[in-house]
Formats: C-alpha cells, structure tokens, sequence
C-alpha cells in the first residue's frame, strides 16, 4: 500500500503589507480627529466671542435705559440731590438709584443747559454718568447680574411743542428758569460703552427726548 507524500512548501517571508495598511490607515484617522478637534474649538472660540458680544450689547443698552429717569428727575429739578452735592433738597424725592453714579467732577454735570453739548469725541469726553451693578460686591463682574457702562449725555437741541410760544422755550436756557408746562421739549443724545468679561466692548446710542413739565 502505498503511502501518499506530503510536500510541505517553504513559508513565504512576511512583506508586511497589513501593518503599513495599518498603520496609513492609523495616521488618516489621526488627521481627521486632529482637523474634527480643531474646528470643534474655532466654533467654541467663535461661540464665546459672540456670547461674550452680545452681553457687552445687552449691558451698554440696559445702561441707557436705566437713567432715563434719572435725566428724567435731574431735568425737572434743575439739579441733583443734595446727597451727591446736588442744589435739591432731600425732601423732594430726587434719589439716584443703586449703581449710578454721576460723574465725580468739581462741578456736577448740568445735562439739560446749553454747554452740555461736547460729548461728540468720546476719546475726549468726559464721563457723565457710570453705571456699575454688582449683586456679589466682589469686584470680579463675572455674573450675568454684573453691569459695568459709562454713559456720555449730550443735550442736542431744545424744541418748542407744536402750539406752545417760543417765549415758554427761552426762558428755559437759563439756569433756574422754567418753561410752561408741556411747552417745549429737550433732546438728549446718549453714548453708552460697556465692557464685559473677554474684553469685550460694546459702544450703543439713542436720542432721547424729555417734556419740560414745569
């Protein structure tokens, strides 16, 4: 009986094909996570610069709404309290809110009179009024709470109310003098620069109008 033969071949040498395969494949998938991780942190980077530029925006516009009543107040009373240095008596109810400060200057800020118009560069201008809220008092302004704005107020213009005698008007230039009731009208124009967290900034701007009252 015969025995059949096996003939056993000699192993071919490895050439290592799989592990270049592998290892291309490897540094492809490599680049795709490094390119995947840097745009993830661009849009993060982008996300924040935007979120950080939008409060700034909120913060500046929240500032100039919040002295309408105080422009409001110093208007009428020809003045400011007697608790900053003002000329008004406590009695009258003229008080400035929490956070607003007006400017610290050897002489208070008349907004309403004629010579409150210098307000156009604000590289130069003087600072108003500040706006600075910080529910924590600790400095930091790192809370949505935490307002920081400086506000610049210029009188634009007076104007007389349809109807009303100039005469109302004039006397209104003067320091102390008043207008009829109703009879005319002031323009304010409003700067507001705010800074936030990420130095951010924001710069926004209204003109606001006050009705002489008496």
């Amino acid at each position: 009986m015969d025995v059949p033969t096996i003939k056993l071949h000699p192993r071919h040498a490895e050439r290592g094909v799989a592990l270049i395969v592998a290892l291309i494949l490897l540094m492809v998938l490599t680049m795709i996570a490094v390119v995947a991780m840097r745009t993830t942190t661009i849009d993060l980077k982008i996300t924040t610069n935007r979120t950080l530029a939008l409060r700034a925006f909120q913060v500046s516009e929240a500032a100039r709404l919040q002295i309408h009543e105080v422009i409001d107040d110093h208007a009428f009373y020809r003045g400011w309290p007697s608790a900053i240095g003002g000329s008004v008596p406590v009695s009258s109810g003229f008080v400035i809110p929490p956070g607003i400060l007006v400017a610290d200057t050897p002489a208070l800020p008349e907004l309403y009179l004629t010579n409150n118009a210098d307000h156009w560069d604000l590289n130069d201008a003087a600072i108003d009024i500040r706006l600075r809220i910080d529910p924590e008092s600790d400095g930091a302004f790192d809370s949505p709470q935490d307002m920081s704005s400086d506000l610049f107020v210029s009188r634009v213009a007076a104007s007389v109310a349809p109807g009303s005698d100039t005469r109302q008007a004039s006397g209104y230039e003067g320091l102390g003098a008043g207008a009829a009731g109703a009879g005319s009208m002031i323009f304010f124009r409003i700067m507001s620069r705010a800074a936030g967290a990420g130095s951010s900034r924001a710069l926004t701007e209204s003109h606001y109008r006050y009705v002489i009252t008496n």
